[in-house]
């Protein structure tokens, strides 16, 4: 039994409903590329021609902070994606780019952060791998949460559960996003954002890939310091902040599904 005619699923959930009445889900062909990911959803995949969301900023962001580290010791990695996403994989990579890195620091913040019992897991967790808990900066959930991004350098992507509005809150605040592409919706998320924005260069195809364009970025501070500059004026000009042409598409699609 349809209660409509027509039934969508789109955004929030990344991943199918598995209900029949449940025809359509939204998306695009970065975070699902035609013929990779169709077979793990019970609904027909709706590709927008652009991005799979459109981002409008805070009115109250806080400006970028003009210039961050001087110099690889005083490099900042960093993540405010919730704790949940980050997996023993993810931690790895991030151990193998601190080592890399000498003296470098990795913030992460989170809500459940804020539990001390949350916080002293993730240290267990770091330090298994060998890193040093003076490298470690943990903080629970602050607002306005966005000015923690103007104590970073250079953010880092979960895997294989990327970051979505993380991921478009860093770029706004100046601060790149390095992600690992994977092979559905959830690990493709951040594929889509920075190609959006004109990143592509960020975006890494294999975990060596993903450690060496960290550490690659963290060796030349010019040229993150002049990427960072504006890369806010940059994310206004990009497809993430097109609002209308978005609109345009997404209606488009709706026409799409309703026709058929």
């Amino acid at each position: 039994m349809m209660p409509t005619p027509v039934q969508a699923t789109y955004l929030g959930y990344p991943n199918g409903t598995g209900i029949d009445a449940i025809r359509y889900r939204l998306t695009d062909a970065e975070s699902d590329p035609p013929g990779m990911t169709d077979y793990l959803y019970n609904e027909k995949l709706i590709r927008l021609p652009s991005c799979f969301l459109c981002y409008r900023p805070p009115d109250d962001a806080p400006a970028v902070r003009a210039k961050r580290a001087t110099g690889p010791d005083e490099f900042v990695f960093g993540s405010l994606n919730q704790y949940q996403k980050i997996s023993d994989f993810t931690l790895q990579l991030w151990a193998a780019i601190l080592r890399r890195v000498d003296s470098s620091k990795l913030l992460l913040q989170s809500f459940s952060m804020s539990d001390p019992r949350i916080a002293d897991d993730a240290r267990r967790r770091i330090s298994k791998l060998g890193i040093e808990p003076g490298r470690i900066i943990l903080a629970g959930y602050s607002h306005p949460h966005l000015h923690v991004y103007n104590r970073i350098d250079l953010a880092l992507d979960p895997f294989p559960f990327h970051g979505a509005t993380t991921t478009c809150e860093a770029l706004w605040m100046g601060t790149p996003v390095v992600t690992l592409a994977g092979h559905s919706h959830v690990s493709r998320m951040g594929v889509s954002l920075l190609k959006a924005a004109g990143l592509e260069n960020f975006i890494a195809r294999t975990p060596e890939e993903y450690v060496g364009i960290a550490c690659e970025w963290a060796t030349d501070i010019p040229a993150l310091e002049k990427l960072r500059r504006g890369l806010r004026r940059r994310v206004v000009r990009s497809q993430l902040r097109d609002e209308a042409s978005f609109t345009t598409g997404f209606e488009t699609c709706l026409m799409k599904m309703w026709k058929e």
